[in-house]
């Protein structure tokens, strides 16, 4: 399954890079496009347990006009928890995981044309979902 997430933020850079680049806070717009993968097995009559990948690339703005980008993964273990009964149900789903991933963005400096720095990042994730399924 494919999707595209279109999510925006600040991000505070408070570590001052070898590049000369002061602290700052800047503006973050991000657009990700990837594909999920899963596989769900029977754990309890009809409670089922699975197993999912996310894998995506994401591309951004941050003003100034550059343009973060790089790719993010994402493993996930999840419950679904049936609200009802029949051949098609309502479930509640609770997942677990975790997003890892890294950005390029170029930094135009005044005493340099560009430069690159890498952000790389690692965030553990907790989701509630609804659904309706067989």
């Amino acid at each position: 399954m494919g999707y595209l997430r279109v999510f925006d933020g600040r991000i505070d850079v408070d570590q001052p890079s070898s590049l000369g680049i002061e602290s700052r806070s800047l503006r973050l717009s991000m657009v990700r496009v990837g594909s999920l993968v899963n596989y769900r097995w029977p754990v309890h009559r009809a409670l089922a347990a699975g197993l999912g990948l996310e894998l995506g690339f994401l591309l951004g703005t941050a003003g100034g006009g550059d343009m973060p980008f790089g790719p993010e993964m994402g493993p996930d273990f999840f419950l679904d928890i049936p609200l009802g009964s029949g051949a098609m149900r309502p479930y509640l789903t609770l997942s677990l995981g975790f997003r890892a991933g890294a950005m390029e963005r170029r930094v135009d400096l005044p005493d340099h044309s560009f430069a690159s720095e890498w952000w790389y990042y690692f965030m553990p994730v907790l989701r509630i979902g609804l659904g309706v399924g067989r």
